[in-house]
Formats: C-alpha cells, structure tokens, sequence
C-alpha cells in the first residue's frame, strides 16, 4: 500500500509537465519546420488510402495530384511507417484536424513514458530531477510539439532502459527480450541500430546459446533483411554524389553537437543535473553509448546545406541530440549516488528554463505559421481549388495536398505539363530566392512581378493568358 501512496504522491509530476506542454499550444497550427519529413507522418496518418504511402516499409510522399489522388509519388526512404502508422491509429480514435494528431498522439506517448518512469522510481527524487530537466529543454519541447518520428522513437528507447535498469535490480537479465526490444527500436528508426552496443555490457555470452535467444536473433535477422536499413545510405549517397559519411562533416558537426548540452537553448538543464551524478561501473556503458551516438551523428551528412555552406546551426542539432535521451537517462539512472542538495533551488532553475523554453517555442510556431501556413492559408481563401500550387520546397507543398487540383512539385518537366496542359493559373511559391527556380522562370515568356512576404518568401503568379500582379498583406 505504501509504494502506491508514493505512485499517487507524485504523479502530479507527469501530469504537470503534459499539461504545459500541451495546453499552451493545443490550437497552434505546428509540425516542426526543420524537414519536410516534418510534416510526412501526419499527412499519411489522415490520408483516406492510408497504406498507398508505404513502399517496402518506407514511407511515401505526394508530388502529384490528379482528381483527388496521387498520381506521382516522392520516396522518404529514411523513415519507417511506425510513427505513421501509430498516428494514423490516433487519428481513427480522435478524429481530428490533421495538425492536432500529432499533438494527441504525442501527448500519449509522453504521458505514458512519464507515468512509467515515475511508477518505477516511485518516490525516488533523483529519477524526478532528470524528468525536470529534460522536459525543461528547449529541444525536446520543439520535438514533443513537433510531427517528428522522435517523439516514438524516444519513448521506445526510455522503456529499453528502464527494461535493462528493472532486470539489473533483479540480476535477471533476459536476452531475448532485450534483443527483441532493440527490434523494436530498429523498425522505428534505423539510427536505433546503436542499441545494439548495449548487448556486451548486459548479455553474457552464454545468455546468447539458449534457445529462445538463438530465435529471437534469428527473427531480429529476418527482418532486418527485410527492412534493409542501408538501402537508405545507397540512395543518399547516389543523391548527394559523395559519401554519406565524412571526417569534413564531422569537423563542421561535433562542435555543434557538443555546444547544444551547453546552450540554454539546448540542452543545458540535463548539462547541469548530470554534473551532480557521480559514475559508477553501471553507468559507465550509458556514457560511452551516448558518445559513440554523437560521433556516428558527427560523421553522417545533416543536410545539403551544411555540407555546402560548412557551417550547422544549433537548431539543426534539436532533433539529432534528442535520440540520444535515452542513453543520458541510464547514465543518471544507473548512477545509484548523487551529489545533490538543496533540491528546492534546482527545481525552481528547472521551472525558469521551462518558461524560458516556452517563450522560444512561441516563437517557432509564430515563425512556422507566418513563413508557411499563412502563404497557403492566403492563396487558398482567394483562389480556392481553381488553382494550382507549385512550390520548390517540399514542406509547403506537402501542406497543399488537400486541394484536388493543386500540382505539387519542384521539376521542371511537371512544371512545363503544367503551363502546357492546363488553363488554370498557377501560383509557383519560390522559397529563400532559390536560384533553381529563377532559372525555370527565365524559360518562360513571362514577366513576373515580386512581392516579398516576411522578408522570406517570393510569391510569383503566372497565367497562361494574362499577367495578375498580387500584394500579399502581411499577416
């Protein structure tokens, strides 16, 4: 009876942090901006032919609509259908606006991997700390808020620790569970295939020989064969015309990756509850794996832009650190003596960084809303369907697909199908000044007249027949 009024003691924790993390937000229209594989989960979790976006266990985008379906679609080899197909099981229950899925769905997974966690740590302070200080950072705040693959990815990795920190304390380790569970993870994401340096520090040997762990490696086999996670490096490498993996990206990468544990944008309230954990044998396998996380990070390209401008943003590392989490929490949980006092003072500074954090994600989603969903929400109030919508950035127009008539696209031979084979006007949404696009333009005996919205977006209006110049208020 004792441990449930602990349980019930504390669960206010979890339930707190859900609530400021969901209610400030919950009509906010946000999916995290940094890819468009932002948005590719929840669009495929509220599409009516749910499965017709899965290839080979990878998801599938939109480039094309014709009469209300998709006629050419876009590969995201990178990304598994789990957190889709998760989403798209939230969306049946709540049945809601497309932004909001994520957001219920989200809330669900943070909610149980809290209640978790506090469950199995009871009344123990320390456990408590991390939570505080984890949900305190900037990072995870955008991610938790976000329609990133993430926020599943996360809570899968938190319960494999808290799987392996259950069967320390009861000296009974289970291979076939844990291999099992490294399974999982590596269906959610590929990167999750790190777990797997965990075995040597946990699995003995002979804990491999018995039968059920022989299956359970057979089956983790199979399937991984199935998946074929390096297909995706096949298609990057082809795509970039270079290695997907570089020494170069590491001497731009790794410092940045280092500086967001000590950004208050960053990570820097796990920073400061870690340097108050004392390292034991237990933990140390935790710290290693987080490193070895990092430097694989380091090595492997982030985006074009960066392999390109030879710089990286500490924004560009949020969602990248985020998968380490969970390595970070065994270090802290396997560490059995902290140095901790005056616990009162810590968590205020913890409650400061969420307010502060709170600010800044405000301002993410006032960035996203005014630089993407109001460029969409303008064009569509005037024009309505009777309009077709070609952007050269893929986030925007994975936000269009709605539209039965919108072409959705960035090549110049849909563009030309465009212009030739249909009368409706076209709206092209040139992002950033892109030079690419300039060069489509210039092949058309158009005059094209410019308006910059927010300092960010060029909107270029053509028309087969005449030319309509436009003035986007702001908003």
């Amino acid at each position: 009876m004792k441990n449930k009024i602990n349980y019930y003691k504390y669960s206010w924790i979890p339930l707190l942090i859900c609530l400021l993390y969901y209610y400030p937000f919950k009509n906010e229209k946000f999916y995290g901006f940094e890819h468009e594989d932002a948005f590719i989960s929840s669009l495929i979790s509220n599409s009516d032919n749910f499965f017709s976006y899965f290839n080979n266990f990878r998801t599938q985008g939109c480039d094309y609509y014709l009469e209300n379906r998709c006629a050419i679609q876009t590969s995201y080899t990178g990304h598994y259908i789990t957190y889709s197909f998760y989403l798209s099981l939230v969306d049946k229950v709540f049945n809601t606006d497309q932004h909001k899925t994520h957001k219920y769905g989200n809330l669900l997974l943070l909610m149980l991997w809290l209640f978790v966690l506090v469950y199995l740590m009871k009344n123990n302070t320390k456990s408590h700390m991390i939570i505080f200080s984890l949900c305190a950072s900037l990072p995870f705040m955008y991610v938790v808020n976000s329609s990133l693959i993430e926020n599943i990815s996360i809570c899968f990795g938190v319960f494999f620790v808290l799987l392996l920190k259950y069967q320390s304390e009861k000296n009974k380790i289970n291979a076939s569970q844990l291999i099992l569970f490294i399974l999982i993870l590596s269906i959610i994401k590929r990167e999750n295939l790190i777990y797997l340096l965990t075995i040597p520090f946990f699995i003995n040997i002979k804990d491999l020989k018995s039968k059920k762990s022989i299956v359970s490696i057979l089956i983790f086999i199979v399937i991984q064969f199935f998946i074929n996670p390096f297909y995706t490096e096949i298609l990057e490498s082809n795509d970039l015309g270079r290695n997907t993996f570089s020494f170069k990206y590491f001497i731009v990468q790794f410092p940045v990756y280092i500086k967001s544990f000590f950004s208050i944008k960053g990570y820097l309230p796990i920073t400061i509850v870690l340097l108050f954990v004392k390292p034991e044998k237990k933990s140390i396998p935790f710290l290693i794996l987080f490193i070895c996380f990092v430097l694989l990070y380091s090595f492997h390209y982030r985006s074009k832009y960066v392999i390109e401008s030879q710089e990286m943003s500490l924004f560009e590392t949020y969602r990248y650190m985020t998968n380490t989490i969970p390595f970070l929490l065994g270090y802290f949980l396997f560490s059995k003596k902290t140095r901790f006092k005056f616990r009162k003072f810590y968590i205020l500074l913890f409650v400061f960084f969420m307010i502060k954090s709170s600010m800044y994600m405000k301002e993410f989603i006032e960035d996203e809303n005014q630089n993407y969903h109001y460029v969409n929400d303008y064009i569509k109030s005037k024009y309505g369907d009777d309009i077709l919508i070609v952007d050269n950035f893929n986030m925007i127009s994975i936000l269009n697909h709605p539209a039965a008539t919108n072409i959705i696209n960035n090549d110049l031979e849909l563009l030309n199908y465009c212009l030739i084979k249909n009368s409706n006007d076209i709206v092209l949404i040139n992002r950033f000044n892109d030079s690419s696009s300039n060069e489509i333009l210039k092949t058309y005996p158009f005059k094209i007249d410019k308006e910059f919205l927010n300092k960010s977006v060029q909107l270029y209006f053509l028309n087969k027949n005449f030319i309509d110049s436009n003035i986007i208020p702001k908003p």
